[in-house]
This record gives C-alpha cells, structure tokens and sequence, in this order.
C-alpha cells in the first residue's frame, strides 16, 4: 500500500479512446481514471487490442499502455473451423492481458476489469492482487436482446466471462436494472453487486444551448443495430409528423451487424427516407455531440437493451429530458427525478406520445431538462462516482487480508 493511503490502481481495458473508444466501457473508464488520478491515486489503463500499435503515454495523469494481442499460430484458424470464435477472443484476451500485466512489473494494489471480453479471467487464478468486477452487459443479455440462439461457442465464451467475475473479490455495476437482469438469467445469483453509477463530467456539457431556442427534434445517438432499435424510433417519426409535420430525427452513430440483406445503417436509412425529416449521419468525432445536442429538444434512447447509456448522460447533463425503454439502466433515475420518459421497448405508437410532449411543447421539455441536469449532477458527478469506487477498493483489499 502506498503512502497516506493512496493507491496503484489498474484499470484492464482493450476499450480506451481515441484509438479503441468503441462504446461504453471505455468511455466509462476515460472519465473515473483521470478522477483518480486527481485524488491522488497511481493510475494506469492497460489496453490489449488486436493489432494495436505498442505505446506508452499520460493521460490527464493517467498511465496508458497499449499492446497487441498475443498470436498463437493456428489458434484462430482451429477455433474457426470449431466454430469457437467468441470463446477464441475471450481466450486471447485474458491470457494477452495476463501476460502484459506481468511484463508491466507494477505491484498494483487494486485490479479492475469489466465482465465484456473475458480480459480479466486468468487474474483470479494467478494473481494475488485484490479484483473488482465491473458489469457492463454479459454475453447472454447480448445474445437474449440480439435473438441470436445460445450455442456451444456462446456458452463457453460466457463462462470465461463469468468466471472472472464469480472469482473477483468485489463487483459493481452502474444500474439496478443490470443487477436485476442478471438475476433473471441465472447468471449471477449469489454474488453481491454494488450499483455505482457512470461518471459524467456535466460541467463540460453545461454550455450547450438552451432547449426553448430548439426546434422541434429529436436525437438518437448510439450504434445503429438491433439491440439499440434506431428503427423503433424511425417508426415513432411516422406517427409524430401527423402531429407535427416539422418535426426532425437525428441518428448518429456506427452501423453494427445487418439487416434486410443491407448493412444495419443502410436498411435505417432505407425505412426513414420512405418516413422523410430524419437524417441518418453516421459516426461523428465526440467534439461534434455537444453541437447535436444543441440541437435536440429531447432525446431518445429506445434500445431493447442498455446498461447505462452514455449518451442519456450527456443529453441529461445538457439539460435535455430523455425519453427510454424501460429495459435501460437510465430509466428508474429518469421516473423517480422527473427527468424524462421511459416506454415499454419495441413500442413506436407510445415511444412517439412520449416524445410529442417534449416536442410540442419547449418549456415543458425545458423544465424536465433542468430536472435531468440536476439529477447526473446529484447522482453522477465524478467526484462522488470516485469516491464510491474508492470505498469499493478498500472494501476488496480487506477482503483480501481476511
């Protein structure tokens, strides 16, 4: 243990931005890391990614090592002909993981990973160090929301997955309804998970425009693919422009996966263009959100499932009200502060009555917004959040003497 309590923390994650910010995970980590750097805290992120360029640099004080995956000549060429490419990478990446940590020669005093990719299940059998699971959306919820069938392949890459966080000393995740949703799987029944929400820096996205000078519209943002339903709101836009013919959406985000024999942003595309007044972007750098935002009277998050979407936090943080899916981790922080409105998912008829309050009505969705910003300022500021997981660690080292 370091000196007046202050820690080596090691944060395991292939997801860092800019150059592997792919979605949740490692925007959760870019935004605790360098809050514990700043209280103090050793902090390093240790990114195993294929074919990821070797470097070292700081982050906002944050040491950032990033590191191909190891190759074993055969293995995937084997595991593809057995059909085992999901159990493969999780294999791959927790040995990779292991393998790097060593080489790093830190005596770490806390190692978090996240459930996502198996990174960290080789920690609990090799390492004496003390382990903190953080959930962010098991394969089987993945598979369940995606009606993609649960095969051989599926089942053994969950157990790596599982394995790692049955084995940790202390596991987290950011919303009750993740911890519920796990329950009802039967995929983690007996262990104990601490609900701590994500981080969001609302001082950064304090200055974005007010509400009542937007026009009518509406703004999704999150990759366009099943799980997120981008088309649930296409189909919403329907019935709103009956009510109000001015009214716009907006998509952003990464096309994932396929549909109707297109690439899943080009059939979205395809179905809106036939709606009219919806505009599907695409991928946009992170320093082009805030100017969308401002943009948007409300924002929608329809997914079929979503852990603790970021992009509420923001749109919250900008002092938005968000509309969501009851299957999120945002909703019951939306419905107990009155910062928005949740719908059951798969439903455009009352996703669209739930916008159209919003939409129709610019102090109304002014007045929810300001709720919403209050609410990720009591519940999410980055202070708080790493105070929280700071308890989190301590908790886990003592687990560990015991």
């Amino acid at each position: 243990m370091q000196a007046k309590n202050k820690l080596k923390i090691l944060f395991v994650s292939s997801e860092y931005p800019p150059e592997t910010g792919l979605g949740g995970i490692g925007t959760y980590v870019a935004s605790i890391a360098p809050v514990l750097a700043g209280k103090g805290h050793q902090v390093h992120v240790l990114s195993c990614f294929p074919s990821q360029r070797r470097s070292e640099r700081n982050d906002r004080g944050v040491y950032i090592h990033r590191r191909d995956q190891l190759r074993i000549p055969g293995f995937l060429k084997l595991c593809r002909l057995l059909r085992l490419t999901l159990t493969s990478s999780r294999i791959l990446a927790g040995i990779s993981t292991y393998l790097e940590y060593k080489r790093l020669k830190i005596p770490f005093d806390i190692i978090e990973y996240p459930d996502w990719g198996g990174e960290g299940w080789l920690f609990p059998i090799l390492s004496s160090v003390p382990l903190v699971s953080h959930i962010h959306t098991p394969l089987p919820l993945i598979l369940k929301h995606n009606r993609i069938a649960y095969k051989m392949d599926a089942a053994i890459a969950s157990h790596f997955e599982r394995f790692s966080v049955v084995k940790a000393h202390v596991v987290t995740a950011p919303s009750v309804y993740m911890k519920t949703a796990l329950h009802h799987t039967n995929w983690l029944t007996t262990k104990h998970i601490d609900v701590i929400p994500y981080p969001i820096d609302h001082f950064k996205w304090s200055t974005t425009k007010d509400v009542l000078v937007t026009s009518p519209v509406v703004l999704f943002i999150g990759r366009l693919e099943r799980l997120k339903a981008p088309e649930i709101l296409v189909y919403a836009m329907e019935i709103i422009r009956k009510r109000i013919p001015e009214a716009e959406a907006i998509f952003v985000g990464r096309s994932n996966g396929r549909r109707g024999g297109l690439p899943y942003g080009d059939w979205v595309k395809h179905i809106a263009e036939e709606i009219g007044n919806c505009s599907i972007l695409g991928h946009v750098a992170r320093d082009q959100l805030r100017e969308l935002i401002s943009k948007a009277r409300v924002v929608a998050v329809p997914s079929w499932h979503d852990n603790f979407p970021n992009a509420a936090l923001e749109a919250m943080a900008s002092g938005r009200p968000v509309v969501a899916s009851i299957n999120t981790g945002i909703s019951k922080i939306l419905e107990e502060n009155n910062a928005g409105k949740i719908v059951p998912p798969g439903d455009a008829a009352a996703l669209a009555e739930a916008l159209i309050l919003f939409m129709a009505d610019p102090e109304f969705a002014a007045n929810i917004g300001r709720n919403a910003q209050k609410t990720v300022i009591e519940f999410c500021d980055p202070n708080k959040i790493a105070s929280k997981r700071e308890q989190i660690y301590r908790r886990a080292t003592s687990m560990l003497k015991q």
